[in-house]
C-alpha cells in the first residue's frame, strides 16, 4: 500500500463525510489517484485507531493458541 498526501481538492470518500480529503491511499505505486481511497485526516485518524484495535484484539486471542 502507498500513501500520498492530495494536492488538489477532493471530497473524502467516506460515506457521510463532506470533509476535504487529505490523503490518497493506493495498492500500488502506479495505481491512478482516481482509483484511490481517498481520505480526510479524522477519517483516516479513525479509520487507524479501528484498524489497531481489531489487530491487537486477533494478537490476544492467538496467544492462546499453539
Amino acid at each position: 500500500m502507498i500513501l500520498k498526501k492530495v494536492n488538489t481538492p477532493i471530497v473524502c470518500d467516506m460515506g457521510g463525510c463532506k470533509n476535504t480529503a487529505k490523503y490518497f491511499i493506493k495498492k500500488q505505486v502506479d495505481e491512478s489517484n482516481f482509483d484511490s481511497l481517498k481520505l480526510c485526516e479524522k477519517c483516516a485518524e479513525e479509520i487507524y485507531e479501528v484498524l489497531k484495535e481489531e489487530t491487537v484484539k486477533k494478537g490476544k486471542k492467538s496467544e492462546g493458541k499453539k
